[in-house]
């Protein structure tokens, strides 16, 4: 706090009329989130009532402000750091999704098994990157999860915005809820990979029912 009792970075405050009463609009100069976080005020009886209210009334909207700037701070690197692993794995997927399609609209004979080993190989790279993102969204996650406990639900800039602000196009990225990352699976298994997992599940299915059918041909079965 300043000598005079306000946050340093204050620079103006007015009282508009709103639906629901006069309400206190404060001003301040833009934090950058490196600033020590603005505190609760301390106790002091000699401190009128109202003088008491404004003030505090004043260091919520501060650490508000400190608190979404700190936000942006610290979530910027991990976006950068994700940003390139998404592109890995929408490029794995699009490949596996690729190979799968060709053995459904169908595969001379003499190239079937070689379609399946395509397959399989994308199946793994799929995997391999949904987990590696995965990892990478998890503190992303985590960031958003303690930052809106800070600021309340909805007060936070969307990370999406942050991101297209960094110059990264990030409306595809499949980024879950923090407590979807906490469980004792996550070494072996992540929200995005269970999605892969699950896909490839199905293609298996369908592979093996196909090998079943034809009865001469290599399924993934058999391996």
């Amino acid at each position: 706090m300043s000598a005079t009792g306000h946050h340093p970075h204050l620079l103006s405050v007015e009282t508009v009329d709103r639906p629901w009463g006069p309400q206190r609009v404060f001003r301040f100069r833009e934090f950058t989130g490196h600033e020590p976080e603005p505190q609760p005020l301390p106790f002091d009886p000699q401190m009128p009532r109202e003088d008491r209210i404004a003030l505090e009334e004043e260091l919520r909207a501060a650490r508000e402000l400190w608190n979404i700037a700190r936000f942006q701070q610290e979530l910027k690197p991990h976006l950068t750091r994700a940003a390139p692993l998404w592109t890995e794995y929408a490029t794995a997927r699009e490949a596996m999704d690729s190979h799968y399609a060709v053995l459904r609209t169908g595969v001379e004979d003499g190239r079937w098994n070689s379609r399946l080993l395509n397959l399989i190989e994308a199946h793994e790279a799929t995997r391999a990157a949904a987990h590696a993102f995965d990892r990478a969204a998890q503190p992303i996650a985590a960031l958003v999860d303690t930052y809106e406990s800070a600021v309340g639900h909805g007060r936070l800039p969307q990370w999406q915005t942050i991101a297209a602000g960094c110059g990264i196009a990030a409306g595809n990225w499949q980024i879950h809820p923090a407590p979807d990352y906490n469980n004792n699976r996550f070494q072996t298994s992540s929200p995005l990979l269970e999605a892969v997992e699950q896909d490839i599940e199905q293609h298996n299915e369908l592979l093996n029912r196909v090998g079943r059918i034809t009865s001469g041909r290599w399924s993934p079965a058999a391996q």
